[in-house]
Order: structure tokens, then sequence, then C-alpha cells
């Protein structure tokens, strides 16, 4: 299989959005530094998870009526928009509506990239190689996980000492 210029593109695209720096610090941020509660961390960290599942489906309908590019557009502006919240006073339900506004962007990202890519085989006459392309990029998304989750505690804990 001869890798192209779209299919590298994919493989960045999903290795950049694996590159989530809080997830290994979320429960130590809330908890510690803003003074929430666990469970109140908790249902912070997990929010964003929940929303993104449940509008799923919903979102799919609007990759579909006005296609796979504006839906991951919107999703990664939303994603950004949500990270915004961040600068302004810590509030429980300011983060709450931020992870649902992060949920709503993943949803929306979701499922864009592969048909994106099966759209560029399918033209390209090579849609045979789309499986080992997609676990190849579940490779790569995983490997973004560690990278991000390993650099962050790295710096987390260097601050510490």
């Amino acid at each position: 299989m001869k890798l192209n210029t779209t299919v590298i593109g994919y493989y960045l695209a999903n290795f950049f959005t694996s590159l989530q720096f809080i997830l290994p610090i979320w429960l130590i941020y809330y908890t510690i530094t803003i003074g929430f509660s666990v469970t109140e961390a908790m249902i912070l960290g997990s929010i964003s998870y929940f929303a993104s599942t449940v509008l799923e489906i919903p979102t799919g309908i609007i990759a579909d009526k006005y296609g796979s590019k504006t839906s991951y557009v919107i999703g990664a502006l939303l994603i950004v928009v949500s990270s915004l919240f961040y600068l302004f006073t810590p509030n429980f339900w300011l983060y709450f509506a931020s992870g649902l506004i992060e949920g709503l962007g993943y949803a929306l990202m979701s499922g864009c990239l592969e048909s994106l890519i099966y759209e560029h085989l399918v033209e390209s006459k090579s849609q045979e190689s789309y499986s080992k392309i997609t676990s190849n990029k579940q490779s790569i998304f995983f490997i973004g996980r560690i990278i991000a989750s390993l650099s962050v505690q790295d710096v987390f804990f260097c601050t510490m000492s």
C-alpha cells in the first residue's frame, strides 16, 4: 500500500486529535487546584464523553446533510471554544457547559475523517486498503494518547518537586 498525502494527513489529524494533555491531570486540577469535590471533578471529567455519546447520531445527520469536512471543522472550532471557558474564574457550571460543548464538538468530528478517507480511497479505486489504514490509525491514536499522558505527567511531577 502506497501512502499518499491524503492518508498521511488522515494519520496526522488523528494523532493530533489524540493529544489530550489534560486527561491525566484533570482530577488533580479540579480537586487540588480549583477545590471541587471528587464527585464534582468526576462529573466534569466525564460530561464531555457522555455528551459525545448521546449526540453521536444527531450529529451524524448533520455530517450527512452538510458534509464531513464542514462537520469536522465546526466540531474542531467548538472544542477550541470549550477550552476558552478555562480562562474565566473557576465555576462548576461554567466547566460543565464547557464539557457539553466539547462533547458536541467531538460528536461532530466523530466518523468524519473515516468518511473522508473512505471517499478518497473509492476515488482512487483502492478501498480494499481501508481496513489496514483505519487499523494503523488506531495505533497512531493510542501512541498520541501515551505521548500526551507521559509528557503531562513528566511536566506535572517536575513542577511538584
